[in-house]
């Protein structure tokens, strides 16, 4: 089957679905081998199913985000409530204003502090201003000073935060706020068009007691 690495935005892959039809002489025996690939388009919670994480109706948590990053599949909504800071979600280059990450769980839980973590290595945007939002409702506009980036690749930086007040919820939503100042706003050259990109952010771990998932097992069901 022909197909395109994920991570090449600007093309589809010409085979989604394969059919070969053929016949043969006369009767024979046939073994049926395959390799299965977790496809790089799926929506963060069908990666999470097909990675053996429940979802809020069995249990866990359903994670979803607005877009990820193209072939980014440890960039998913998952990766930053999964205790892994070598994981992250990112949403993919341009405008980072209006992006947000969205968990569902199965029981409410209390939220009054989160420990925010960002990358800021100079190779990603770093956010200034987001919404809380619990159960569908606003609860606060969190205001994150400004800080350097660092030179190491991939390094964070941990924001401590305290809400104004407790709230509880079974549905935890961080928005990037919109506005000007809401994302500081990092470059590199598209290899595309060599026009200036906007890169993407990276929300290493909310940091929120009770929202969390288990890594996912080591070995997959190779049933079909």
């Amino acid at each position: 089957r022909q197909r395109t690495a994920g991570v090449v935005a600007v093309r589809s892959s010409p085979e989604r679905s394969m059919a070969r039809t053929f016949d043969l002489p006369d009767g024979r025996d046939a073994t049926l081998v395959g390799e299965v690939r977790l496809s790089p388009a799926a929506p963060d919670q069908v990666v999470d199913a097909a990675l053996g994480l429940p979802s809020s109706a069995d249990g866990g948590i359903t994670a979803t985000s607005k877009r990820r990053l193209p072939g980014g599949l440890s960039n998913r909504a998952s990766n930053a409530i999964d205790g892994d800071t070598t994981t992250w979600y990112s949403p993919g280059f341009l405008d980072q204003r209006g992006e947000y990450l969205d968990y569902e769980l199965a029981e409410p839980i209390t939220v009054d502090h989160l420990d925010l973590t960002v990358l800021n290595d100079g190779r990603h945007s770093v956010p200034r201003r987001l919404r809380l939002e619990v159960d569908g409702e606003p609860v606060q506009r969190i205001e994150l000073p400004d800080i350097a980036d660092q030179p190491e690749p991939n390094a964070q930086h941990t924001f401590a935060i305290d809400l104004d007040r407790p709230v509880e919820g079974s549905r935890i939503t961080l928005v990037v706020e919109d506005g000007p100042d809401a994302v500081r706003d990092v470059e590199t050259l598209d290899w595309f068009t060599d026009d200036p990109l906007i890169m993407p952010i990276g929300i290493v771990e909310l940091g929120i007691a009770g929202l969390e998932v288990a890594p996912p097992s080591a070995e997959l069901d190779p049933g079909c």
